[in-house]
Parts: C-alpha cells; sequence; structure tokens
C-alpha cells in the first residue's frame, strides 16, 4: 500500500461511476461486484482477488487498506448500509461526506 491514501472525493466519484458492480456481504463478491468499502479498499491498492469469497465479509481483514478517514463507527454504518437490498445507497454515503472530508483533512495534517 502507499502511504498515500484515497480522498473521500475519488472514492465517492468511482461509486457513482458505475465502473464497479455493486455487491453486499462482502469486499469481493464472485461475480466480481464490491461493497463500497471494498471500493475503498481496491482504490486503496488492495489486492481483492484472492480472498475466500464464502467467507470474507466487510467487516473483517484488510484494514490497513480501508482509508483511515473511515473509522470503525463510520465503516460500520457503511457496511450495515451496504448491505441492504440495494447495495450501497450514494446518497446515504453522500450525506457522510462532511464527517469523511474533515477526517480527511485531520488525517492529512
Amino acid at each position: 500500500m502507499s502511504s498515500e491514501t484515497i480522498s473521500p472525493k475519488r472514492w465517492l466519484k468511482a461509486l457513482k461511476s458505475g465502473e464497479y458492480k455493486k455487491a453486499r456481504g462482502m469486499l469481493l463478491n464472485s461475480k466480481g461486484g464490491m461493497c463500497c468499502l471494498g471500493v475503498a479498499a481496491h482504490l486503496n491498492g488492495a489486492d481483492l482477488n484472492w480472498l475466500d469469497r464464502s467467507t470474507y465479509t466487510c467487516g473483517v481483514g484488510h484494514h490497513n487498506y480501508i482509508p483511515f478517514w473511515i473509522d470503525p463507527g463510520n465503516g460500520a454504518d457503511l457496511a450495515i448500509l451496504n448491505d441492504t437490498k440495494a447495495g450501497y445507497p450514494i446518497e446515504r454515503i453522500e450525506k457522510l461526506m462532511p464527517v469523511f472530508e474533515k477526517a480527511y483533512r485531520a488525517g492529512r495534517k
């Protein structure tokens, strides 16, 4: 992993891009879909292809690749939001962006 971390804006842009198939319950599923935390980990340099997809969930492992500005509380909230029927809800993530941006700016000082 590089010493730099992705910005919240870059992550949101990627989520909106349509480049990533949505998935629930795991960082990367067998069909190539990713949960919102999987997208963050991927953008931050994680190799998600080695995963045992039957057991690897958003809340376990690869913590070094989850950006620092997604704290455990926000990460848990995102995992729960992500695992709804529709997958990650962009509108709800957008509402959390001020929190992520503040943490990102504070962590870069």
